[in-house]
């Protein structure tokens, strides 16, 4: 990767971050949803 400016990096950075965390919620929610199911 190559930097160019300094703020394009971290606006990327920050992009993943939020998309990762929505992410992580969302399979948690499901996950607890399911184990909830199976018990």
């Amino acid at each position: 990767m190559t930097q160019q400016s300094g703020e394009e990096p971290k606006k990327l950075i920050t992009h993943q971050n939020l998309s990762r965390n929505r992410f992580v919620m969302l399979a948690l929610q499901l996950s607890r949803k399911f184990l909830t199911k199976s018990k």
